[in-house]
């Protein structure tokens, strides 16, 4: 069986032994021969490894004193009720419609990216880590989309989620997508296959403007 191109994606599945038998040994007998396959793959790895690291810091540190008796000798309050009116005249539905569809489109609305995540989108390349206050990002994948258009995928951890985030357009000028994933860290996963992975070449050049 011959895989063409290995991306990212397959190569992740390959080093979490998530790939059906003969599509492995396909990738291990490409892997031999390839110089830079085996080279993404050593930083798919270093990245997964470098996250699963600093995830388990702080697991066995003991609560400050006394908070964990405060949380425990706390009282909890009961719960209030409050009743519904029987009806809500007709006029008060328009309202009600126009604050919900204002909430909706809020909620819509991307959240803001912050100034380094931006100018690590800007110049990082795929394998490389920031670090910041209480939070970790690294550059997953860098890639043409169905639509021609490059795209990179940057994954933020802190204690409580990993977020991916994929900006598309170029240097300075970055169209972005948000998606909160659940608690749990899970490896980078890379685009559609669909998507094109760049070359580290190919990537260098995108970045410098060239």
């Amino acid at each position: 069986m011959t895989i063409k191109p290995i991306d990212d994606t397959t190569l992740s599945a390959y080093s979490d032994g998530e790939l059906p038998t003969d599509e492995a040994h396909a990738v291990a007998a490409a892997l031999a021969t390839d110089p830079e396959l085996q080279q993404r793959l050593q930083q798919l790895q270093s990245v997964d490894s470098a996250a699963r690291s600093w995830f388990t810091q702080g697991d066995d540190e003991p609560l400050p004193a006394g908070l964990e008796q405060l949380i425990l000798d706390k009282p909890m309050e009961p719960a209030r009720v409050v009743p519904l009116p029987r009806r809500i005249p007709l006029p008060a539905w328009g309202l009600a419609a126009s604050v919900v569809l204002g909430i909706t489109l809020y909620m819509q609305q991307p959240e803001p990216v912050s100034p380094q995540i931006q100018q690590f989108a800007d110049t990082a390349r795929t394998g490389e880590i920031l670090e910041g206050d209480g939070w970790r990002a690294e550059i997953a994948s860098s890639y043409e989309n169905a639509q021609s258009e490059r795209c990179r995928e940057i994954i933020q951890h802190t204690p409580e989620e990993s977020i991916t985030l994929r900006a598309c357009g170029s240097p300075g000028d970055w169209h972005w997508q948000i998606n909160n994933s659940d608690n749990a860290y899970h490896t980078a996963s890379g685009p559609e296959e669909a998507n094109r992975q760049l070359l580290p070449e190919e990537e260098r050049q995108w970045l410098n403007g060239h």
